[in-house]
């Protein structure tokens, strides 16, 4: 993966996608930020269609010490005036296929993670389930950290 020249201050810019920007891609985001370097990444989520945030997703995080509460969700296309190095789809491939047309070549890669508003049961049940997304995220956001991180020296 190149990086694209005239990125904010060479740092590597990264757009996490979902469906609605309520849980996945905010997690995604949150991970980066607290895991990655700043000098290194600069980093945003949106969704196609922005909904609300995931209560679940909220609590999820905040279960390990990360707080995405205040978190607002963003259209993908009110983000696409900023240059992005990298999309990461935190959904199908084919889900992906309904963002909006990017005015620049980027990168793409497919996560296909369940999206954690399908999910059924109640309590403790729920409460793994989402932590288990969460957890596959977090695993993906250091892989991703430690290849851009690799390529980027």
């Amino acid at each position: 993966m190149g990086v694209i020249t005239g990125t904010t201050k060479n740092k590597i810019n990264i757009l996490f996608v979902c469906i609605h920007n309520s849980a996945r891609s905010q997690m995604a985001e949150a991970f980066l930020k607290n895991m990655g370097d700043e000098s290194i990444f600069s980093v945003s989520s949106a969704g196609i269609e922005p909904g609300r945030l995931n209560p679940l997703a909220v609590e999820s995080m905040k279960r390990i010490g990360i707080d995405i509460s205040k978190n607002q969700t963003k259209s993908v296309s009110s983000l696409l005036n900023k240059r992005y190095d990298l999309m990461v789809f935190v959904c199908s491939e084919s889900q992906g296929q309904s963002c909006p047309v990017v005015p620049y070549k980027v990168d793409k890669i497919y996560w296909d993670i369940e999206d954690p508003s399908t999910l059924t049961g109640t309590g403790k049940g729920l409460a793994k389930k989402i932590d288990k997304i969460r957890d596959e995220i977090k695993l993906k956001a250091l892989d991703l950290i430690r290849n851009m991180s690799n390529n980027k020296n």
